[in-house]
């Protein structure tokens, strides 16, 4: 790359960036946030097209206008900023636009097994299975989905963006192995990271980039970390956390500000927890430990369903956000994506958000200032990069550090009294982090009350007062920081639960004594784990690759990064952190595995039989390393170890035995070992996904329920009138009058799922029966010629109604409607009064049928059957539910969505075509408010919404359309035959859909 220029809004932010790298060797990008990072992998990627410069790929040169371009040249990207569709599943989101397919159908088997082996190889694939739903994933899963999209492709170029942001340590190691093997294979991986631990373990050259510009590039072995941080900011800086010194934080803790006891809810059970005023308490723990769940139940996201709660002394129910929020509390959530920001609305806005939820009688209470001063002065404190002042740019267009620091301005300027923090540094680059930091010691300072969590164990340490660590739901310990020095491995042992099950020694032992020594000397005292296995056994993890792929680099990075964190002594001579902190803070004897859920001795692996490979893996879980050290030690054996050597027996206790918290976490969210359960004790997704899934996506059951209990009842209150209603010609008469209705629904299903409408429909049934009565003219002769000539004018209107869409960007809503009202105008000026008729044979189709089934019921069966075909299995179905979901995220994954929303809007206004057809042929002649009269266009979204059918896309089901239309025509008939008026019948229709609605989303609230 040379040479690359890109602006935004007329803001420069790629100001003429070089990029050069090689096969088989890893180039890191780094930079301060806002320093133009991301934006250059989007052009690289193409998602972006560079206003100037030029790109050369293997020697050629390349203009990237569509991601699929850039695909096809070789590159493939694992963005910072997660580009999944939740409805959709892991393997679905892999293979987005690169389905496997047979006989023109996706094969979905294939489809599974390639996503499954890319899942292995990333060695998650007991905790994610490729039919899983991608939204009941964390997001640490979420991130190796990405990952393991971008290793689906046959790429030559492989850019990471801040891939190991939400990833554990053993995640992150996977991670660093396939970096290694795709280097090895000769690929150019482009690896930008704010970690810079992780750049010098894994690049050869790295450049840094500030305000849009290069500063330089350099050699990894001829610069150190300060270097490179003085390069980042132009100044030298720190690049660790400050060291702690007594009272360097907020000095005293005052009164408890916060108090939960015995709190708990579907996710949590057994919470006690103290927070006061001045003081920093730290969360800690593996993921799905509960860390994310305590946050969002102290919030009133989840609440607590049993237990009490205080504030400031007084019991509270913190019901909701908005109770929360009006209690002086703020929530910097995990996820600002999804649930910290709104990604269309500018910075101002976003960072006014919460500010403008507050009463004012609670502003004047906390002295909250109305004025956006405040909260410009905010934004600048945090040292925020926008390309515009005064701070007019939406969100969208930061970067992800930037972002951050806009939900933490949002919280700031409530003033809150109660802040919870989750993941506050989470993509922040080194300067920004200790902005951010200075910010929540401030905070702390000025008598705030602080929870802080984190997945980084050293900024645990080092920003914390004291510690809570949460395991399967529980806080099983807490750790003092003002009263001892605390270990990261004193945090691991608490979160992986080996403080309960690890045995104490028994009296007489002579190695008794010798442990206790070994566990209260110094850590540097202590005899380091790996000098226990005879050195002939010790094989480092580089050594398993094949000689001729191993580079000096890799050999020198996988022994330059071992650390005393990942040299520490094995469980049974360390101190478990629990004998350190209060008895009263020890995890509830209830809440440990009784010692008859443990495994019989029988079925564990005697020490005679285990390798020292998989004991040097067991330990590593247990070892606190940091993300760029121990865990990546480990060697393929150990972490392959067959399953009988890697049984922990709490973990093989049977599911009526454990915890309520274990059983409802996913088995990503327990610790590593755990996910190395037998197969006869998982249940994968894949084998069967949950029933809550296949409804939250859309099922068709729901609606066919309802309809058979409506013809029931319909049924009995009819007949109890005296009048047939389960008669075969009434049954008959309810099926063809829902025929016009049923073809045009199904078209108009095709379009909703892709996120569009048609408000066009009605009009265009008209247009069409009086446009074929006009050219047919009773005459048989002309009946061909007037079909084909109709349907081509149906193709025309949906391809402007397409085009009007994607191309013009015009509201789908604007564009039909604009169209119907066009349509209206031909019908008063040149068909006001009707002209023409169609012949007998034609009309014929309208009421003949084989034996009792008329030919109008099988055409809306047949036409339901291959919508259900094209929606279900076919690639354009697949890519019309992305589109739905997300067109953004569907068109950086290489799909041209704006071809799928034009042949939505064809295949629409075709299915309008045929549904005036199908009129004419009834009535004989047409007249020119056929369609308005009959509602087609309203009603037929009202079945579709009756459907299951998400009106933002992305989620429904043809066939729950179908039954829609039949519970619109059991309703009309039913009424019909008790005399009640039309505008009666309007309002239990009306009641019905609402009705609808509110059941679809409490289904889905309850399903996710």
């Amino acid at each position: 790359m040379r040479g690359i220029r890109k602006s935004f809004y007329g803001v420069e932010v790629l100001k003429g960036v070089d990029l050069v790298c090689p096969r088989g060797q890893v180039h890191a990008i780094v930079g301060e946030n806002g320093a133009g990072k991301s934006t250059l992998m989007k052009v690289l990627s193409g998602v972006h097209a560079a206003d100037a410069g030029t790109i050369r790929i293997a020697g050629r040169t390349v203009h990237f206008r569509h991601p699929r371009a850039a695909q096809q040249a070789g590159v493939s990207i694992i963005f910072q900023e997660f580009r999944l569709l939740p409805e959709r599943s892991v393997a679905e989101n892999i293979f987005l636009g690169r389905e496997p397919g047979r006989r023109g159908l996706v094969d979905a088997g294939a489809l599974d097994a390639a996503a499954a082996e890319l899942l292995a190889r990333l060695r998650v694939e007991h905790a994610i299975t490729p039919r899983t739903l991608v939204r009941e994933l964390s997001v640490a899963q979420q991130q190796m989905v990405e990952i393991a999209k971008a290793l689906s492709f046959d790429a030559r170029i492989v850019v990471m963006d801040e891939p190991t942001a939400a990833l554990s340590p053993n995640e992150a190691s996977a991670l660093f192995e396939c970096v290694n093997e795709l280097q090895a294979a000769g690929l150019a991986i482009v690896y930008v990271s704010h970690r810079l631990d992780e750049v010098f373990r894994l690049a050869q050259r790295i450049t840094v980039l500030k305000d849009g510009a290069t500063v330089g590039e350099v050699r990894t072995s001829e610069v150190t970390h300060r270097d490179l941080i003085a390069m980042m900011v132009g100044r030298p800086l720190e690049s660790g956390f400050r060291l702690r010194t007594p009272g360097h934080l907020a000095g005293k803790a005052g009164r408890v500000r916060l108090r939960v006891r015995g709190g708990g809810n579907a996710r949590l059970s057994g919470i006690d927890v103290e927070l006061r005023a001045g003081e920093i308490l730290g969360v800690a723990g593996l993921a799905g430990s509960g860390r994310t769940e305590l946050a969002r139940a102290l919030f009133g996201v989840e609440p607590f369903t049993s237990g009490a709660m205080e504030l400031d002394g007084r019991p509270v129910a913190m019901s909701s956000p908005a109770v929360a929020i009006a209690a002086g509390m703020g929530f910097l959530t995990e996820d600002r994506k999804a649930e910290g920001l709104l990604l269309r609305e500018s910075v101002l806005d976003n960072a006014r958000l919460s500010l403008r939820s507050l009463r004012p009688s609670l502003r004047r209470a906390r002295k909250v200032p109305a004025a956006a001063a405040a909260v410009e002065g905010l934004l600048s404190a945090l040292d925020l990069r926008s390309a515009h002042r005064p701070w007019n740019t939406p969100v969208q267009y930061l970067s992800g550090g930037n972002q951050q620091k806009v939900v933490l301005a949002k919280w700031l300027a409530t003033r809150p009294e109660v802040l919870l923090f989750d993941e506050p540094t989470r993509g922040v680059d080194v300067g920004g982090k200790a902005a951010i930091h200075e910010h929540i010691r401030d905070l702390a300072r000025k008598g705030a009350a602080i929870l802080m969590i984190s997945s980084e164990l050293s900024e645990v340490i080092a920003m914390s007062d004291r510690v809570l660590v949460m395991h399967q739901g529980c806080i099983a310990g807490e750790l003092d920081l003002r009263e001892r020095d605390v270990l990261e491995s004193d945090i691991m042992l608490l979160a992986t639960g080996a403080h309960a099950s690890a045995p104490a020694p028994e009296a007489g032992d002579p190695t008794a004594s010798q442990t206790s020594e070994s566990q209260h000397a110094p850590e540097s005292q202590q005899t380091p784990a790996w000098r226990q296995t005879p050195e002939s056994q010790q094989t480092p993890a580089w050594r398993h690759a094949p000689e001729s792929q191993q580079t000096p680099a890799s050999r020198d990075a996988a022994e330059s990064q071992q650390t005393p964190a990942s040299r520490h002594a094995p469980e049974s001579q360390q101190t478990p952190a629990s004998r350190h902190a209060p008895k009263s803070r020890q995890m509830p004897a209830s809440q440990q595995a009784p010692e008859s859920q443990h495994a019989p001795a029988s079925r564990q692996t005697p020490a005679s039989q285990q390798t020292p490979a998989s004991r040097h893996a067991a330990e590593s879980q247990q070892t606190p390393a940091s993300r760029h050290a121990a865990e990546s030690q480990q060697t393929p054996a150990s972490q392959r170890a067959p399953e009988s050597q890697q049984t922990p027996a709490s973990q093989r206790a049977p599911e009526s035995q454990q915890t309520p918290a274990s059983q409802h976490a996913p088995e990503s969210q327990q610790t590593p070992a755990s996910r190395q359960a037998p197969a006869s004790q998982r249940t994968p997704a894949s084998r069967q996904a949950p029933a809550s899934s296949r409804w939250a996506r859309g099922a068709a059951t729901p609606i066919w329920v309802v309809f058979a209990i409506l013809f029931a009842v319909a049924s009995v209150a009819v007949s109890a009138r005296g009048q047939p209603f389960f008669s075969v010609d009434n049954v008959r008469n309810m099926l063809v009058r829902s025929v016009a209705l049923g073809l045009v629904a199904v078209g108009q299903s095709v379009v909703v799922l892709g996120g569009s409408i048609d408000l066009s429909v009605a009009y265009l049934i008209s247009v069409a029966a009086v446009l074929a009565s006009h050219i047919m003219q009773g005459q048989p002769a002309n009946v061909a010629p007037a079909i084909l000539l109709v349907l081509a004018m149906g193709a025309a209107v949906g391809l402007v109604n397409g085009l009007l869409v994607t191309r013009m960007r015009v509201n789908a809503f604007m564009a039909t409607l604009g169209m119907g009202l066009l349509m209206r105008g031909v019908l008063e000026n040149s068909f006001a009064h009707g002209t023409g008729s169609v012949p007998p044979v034609f009309q014929s189709l309208g009421y003949s049928g084989i034996g009792p089934v008329p030919y109008a019921v099988l055409l809306l069966g047949a036409m339901a059957a291959g919508a259900w075909l094209l929606v279900r299995r076919t690639r354009f179905g697949y890519h019309l539910m992305a589109v739905g979901g997300d067109e953004e995220t569907t068109r950086v994954s290489g799909v041209r969505s704006d071809r799928v929303i034009v042949l939505a809007h064809v295949l629409c206004s075709l299915a309008a075509v045929i549904s005036g057809l199908f009129l004419v042929s009834r009535v004989g002649s047409a007249a020119p408010w056929i369609g308005p009269d009959g509602r087609y266009d309203l009603d037929s979204i009202a079945a579709v919404v009756l459907g299951g059918t998400a009106l933002t896309g992305g989620r429904g089901s043809v066939l729950g359309t179908v039954g829609g239309v039949l519970v619109l025509a059991v309703v009309d008939n039913a009424l019909n035959q008790f005399g009640v008026n039309t505008f009666v019948q309007d309002v239990v229709r009306g009641v019905i859909l609402v009705s609808a609605v509110a059941a679809y989303t409490l289904r889905r609230r309850r399903a996710s």
